[in-house]
């Protein structure tokens, strides 16, 4: 088999799929996005010099891009771990056929490669060569550096097949390493770290025809390719494994049996946890939520605290943000593939309730704990607001998303991104969602903000205090529609 069998394989199961439609949507959907971003990375590439010369007259526009090429490697990276298909991915049809092992892997890897994630920054890094490096360097220079960034490309695609591995043996191994990234990223910001000396001393050499970068470059993204290459082998073997028997493999989540599940309330937690941190679609949807809101708090913090309109609606959706996404298909539609394990380990439908609201209340917090310190920064009025809020999301929208929970009879498809992806999207979700945000405003005009922000917080202290009452009733509600519930989630087309 060779590239052009596998992308032709590709292609002719996309149109023969059961979603052509929706594939099709996507599709341009992809290709307007990517004239656009193509077009816009080009223009940004282009104009980056007179950027610089006007907002830092005293910098060197080419040394400050050599500064921080590494650091937005670590960031496409990133990208690609939360975004982009992993390698291994489309293996399942290949594995019955006399391919070498080692032939498929390649192959996996360069159809991987095939991305918008190599090919917008391709475009990017080109505009900045010729606008940036070009002029300044001479052809040895250019060459070297254009060869070092195609390089830095290579090695970040397969850094991202190895974190896939990883994460899939081990997902504590890949979040201690982020943790560590992370905590770097912060130093070398503050002037501590040494991503920033090491980028500078790498492309500054490329730029200037040094070849001991570029043998560093290059030694990396062998050793990087090798690994990746072995990384993937190991785990098409365990893909074989799992499909060799030819049973019909039933979707579940991975380590169910090792929690020693008996009902608790922690356990189940934990469980969900584990769903969201092992599966692509929710962990997209948390993941991409912590940047957007973030970015939301620094660049509108000041509007923010001086609109009381605003400072009302996004109030909300802050202290909302990481649960709101999860929870508006119904939590306990995540577990629609194992909801029959569920049943089986009793007593669960008030645990199960319990254990809901505890992490919904846990992603409300951790919301609140992102932007915090921003808030406290940028705009200290906005911390009434917040707490307010809370309290109305803990008290009022938490059983509101459990009960509309229990009404879902639809198993979400959890291994699907979560881009151009409505399955679970219903009129009711909506509906729910838009009566939870109006409430608060309609007090805001009624009685203005303070006191409506009284009000908001009296019901949330009454919904929390009442939260046997309505825990209880929840759980006999589901526990009169569990076995309806069960069979839906069975006869969801996966």
């Amino acid at each position: 088999m060779t590239l052009l069998d596998a992308l032709r394989h590709q292609w002719t199961q996309q149109w023969r799929s059961t979603n052509w439609g929706r594939n099709l949507v996507t599709t341009i959907f992809l290709a307007i996005a990517a004239v656009y971003f193509g077009v816009l990375f080009v223009g940004l590439g282009w104009f980056y010099p007179d950027v610089v010369a006007e907002m830092t007259p005293e910098r060197d526009p080419l040394r400050l891009l050599n500064a921080y090429l590494l650091h937005g490697m670590v960031m496409l990276t990133v990208g690609r771990f939360v975004l982009q298909r992993s390698a291994g991915s489309a293996v399942r049809p290949y594995r019955s056929l006399p391919i070498p092992k080692g032939r498929l892997t390649r192959l996996l890897q360069v159809t991987s490669a095939l991305s918008l994630f190599n090919l917008l920054p391709l475009v990017l890094l080109g505009a900045l060569g010729a606008s940036t490096v070009g002029p300044s360097a001479s052809a040895v220079g250019m060459a070297y550096w254009a060869t070092g960034v195609l390089l830095v490309l290579i090695l970040s695609q397969f850094a991202n097949s190895l974190l896939r591995v990883a994460w899939d043996r081990n997902p504590s191994v890949v979040l201690g390493t982020a943790v560590l990234f992370a905590a770097g990223l912060g130093l070398d910001a503050l002037g501590l770290g040494s991503l920033r000396l090491a980028s500078a001393w790498c492309f500054d050499g490329l730029s200037t025809g040094r070849p001991l970068p570029l043998i560093v470059l290059a030694t990396g993204a062998v050793a990087a390719g090798w690994a990746a290459h072995q990384a993937l082998r190991t785990r098409l073997y365990a893909v074989g494994e799992e499909t060799s028997t030819g049973a019909r493999v039933t979707p579940r989540l991975t380590g169910l049996r090792e929690l020693g599940l008996k009902g608790q309330t922690a356990s189940l937690v934990q469980l969900s946890i584990m769903l969201i941190l092992r599966n692509k679609r929710p962990r997209q949807m948390l993941l991409l939520n912590v940047p957007l809101t973030i970015g939301l708090v620094v660049f509108m913090g000041p509007q923010l605290s001086g609109d009381p309109f605003l400072e009302m609606l996004f109030g909300f959706l802050l202290t909302a943000s990481l649960a709101s996404p999860y929870f508006q298909f119904g939590g306990l539609a995540w577990h629609g593939n194992h909801f029959d394990v569920l049943l089986a380990r009793p007593p669960i439908p008030r645990t199960l309730i319990q254990s809901q609201f505890a992490l919904f209340a846990g992603l409300c917090l951790c919301s609140v704990l992102t932007v915090l310190p921003i808030v406290a920064w940028q705009a200290p009025g906005l911390l009434d607001t917040l707490a307010a809020l809370l309290l109305y999301n803990l008290g009022v929208s938490a059983p509101a998303f459990l009960l509309l929970g229990t009404w879902n009879r639809t198993a979400l498809a959890v291994n699907q991104t979560a881009f151009f992806n409505h399955q679970g999207n219903t009129s009711l979700a909506m509906i729910s969602i838009a009566a939870l945000i109006t409430l608060p405003l309609t007090l805001f005009f009624g009685v203005g903000l303070e006191p409506a922000l009284w009000i908001l917080a009296g019901l949330g202290l009454l919904g929390l205090g009442t939260a046997p009452i309505w825990m209880r009733g929840l759980g006999r509600l589901l526990h009169r529609q569990r076995y309806t519930l069960a069979a839906g989630f069975r006869a969801t087309d996966l």
